[in-house]
């Protein structure tokens, strides 16, 4: 289910914009944090979920901040 959400951010932002690293920054913090949470009270398997929706959103920054830099 969380990955089927990310697939939807994702499908939005083919392409994604310089301007929109930021926000996907602060996601991909977001998801670490529950993921931590989830890992404190034994619960792994959900916790691997949050760590790679966090991954892809850390993905999609990388990607935002190399097209902003072949733009500029």
């Amino acid at each position: 289910m969380l990955i089927a959400s990310f697939e939807g951010v994702q499908r939005l932002n083919p392409h994604p914009k310089w301007s929109q690293a930021p926000f996907f920054i602060s996601q991909a913090e977001r998801y670490l944090e529950i993921a931590q949470s989830h890992i404190d009270r034994g619960r792994f398997k959900v916790a691997a979920q949050f760590h790679d929706v966090a991954s892809s959103y850390l993905s999609l920054a990388k990607d935002a901040e190399q097209r902003g830099r072949t733009c500029n």
